[in-house]
């Protein structure tokens, strides 16, 4: 499996490129992940095997692959972690990497958050953060980062999971579960044209979207399920216990995008939050059995939460409010049953 792997990457790699893409392999010839990617340039390939990573790794910018042994094998993904130790984010995009640039086969955790463009308190991205970068995050798990979530404006944070800033990211196929922050507890999206697609996002803490934060962007095909808003705080909140979108309709420096996904059980908050995003732009997805309600907006002249009435979307443009009847969501098994 794993030759049949280098293989498949290596041949992508010289396709890709006017040269043959270097092979790094970590801890083969490389204790740490970053110093492989310090020697890395754009097309390389490093492999990392399975192990406890104690590092906060930095793309710096260049386009290349960095990923487990076997992506497709749950148990080596468990099995090859990357933990930033409460401090910082355990992976940075920040120089300009493009989609070229690849993270897949992860377990990342212990991730805290990164301080941005000088703003005091705030700490973006927990365990991913891409500022204004747009890389392909693939088939990891990402789990049990923890920003900070008070109204302490000395440490709050956007993203616990994952929070991508003017991005164009696309987070695909990953596990996103149990994580914290203010806004955004499992991923946030503000402003740019990220995908997020075919995640499954559970458990995860926050304020303000404890799910998912979505400023702009395309969340189509996930599971999002779980999540909730309980976190103590004044920021406003608590609201949107799965997902908070939102689209600018006076400049468009923003569109949001809610298509054809499972957005259940929030635990409180409600399940979708919706304000000023098109009515053809939320479709076909599946919202249920949320507390205390399905759908939330906010009110244009008192700004109070409104519960379903003249926010629920169900039956309009292929929304749906019926059981997806999981297999077993008692043990975080959210396959559905035929």
């Amino acid at each position: 499996m794993k030759s049949a792997i280098l293989q498949s990457l290596t041949v992508v790699a010289v396709l890709c490129g006017s040269s043959p893409a270097a092979v790094r392999h970590v801890p083969g010839e490389y204790a740490t992940i970053q110093a492989a990617i310090n020697d890395c340039s754009d097309g390389d390939i490093i492999i990392v095997g399975p192990g406890l990573y104690l590092e906060r790794i930095d793309f710096l910018g260049k386009d290349i692959t960095v990923t487990g042994a076997d992506p497709n094998d749950p148990a080596v993904v468990a099995g090859t972690i990357i933990n930033a130790g409460g401090v910082g984010s355990a992976v940075k995009f920040m120089n300009g990497e493009t989609r070229d640039a690849v993270l897949s086969g992860f377990t990342i955790t212990g991730g805290y958050g990164t301080l941005y463009m000088d703003e005091e308190g705030l700490f973006w991205g927990g365990g991913i953060f891409c500022a204004e970068a747009s890389p392909t995050i693939v088939k990891n798990v990402i789990v049990n980062n923890n920003g900070p979530a008070t109204a302490d404006p000395q440490a709050i944070s956007y993203g616990g999971g994952i929070a991508c800033f003017m991005s164009d990211a696309l987070i695909q196929n990953n596990i996103i579960a149990d994580n914290t922050a203010a806004a955004g507890a499992g991923v946030i999206i503000y402003f740019g044209d990220a995908i997020i697609t075919d995640n499954l996002i559970y458990g995860n803490s926050g304020v303000i979207g404890g799910g998912v934060v979505l400023l702009g962007g395309e969340l189509t095909n996930n599971t999002i399920v779980g999540n909730d808003v309980s976190l103590p705080s004044d920021l406003g909140g608590p609201i949107a216990g799965n997902v908070y979108a939102a689209s600018d309709n006076v400049s468009l420096l923003f569109q949001a995008r809610v298509v054809n996904n499972i957005i259940c059980g929030a635990k409180s908050g409600g399940g979708l939050f919706h304000q000023d995003v098109a009515e053809d732009a939320i479709a076909f997805n599946d919202v249920w059995g949320n507390t205390p309600a399905n759908y939330v907006m906010r009110d244009p002249v008192t700004y109070e939460p409104i519960y379903d009435g003249p926010a629920d979307r169900t039956g309009a443009y292929g929304n749906i409010s019926r059981n997806p009847l999981f297999v077993n969501s008692a043990q975080n098994d959210y396959h559905l049953a035929a």
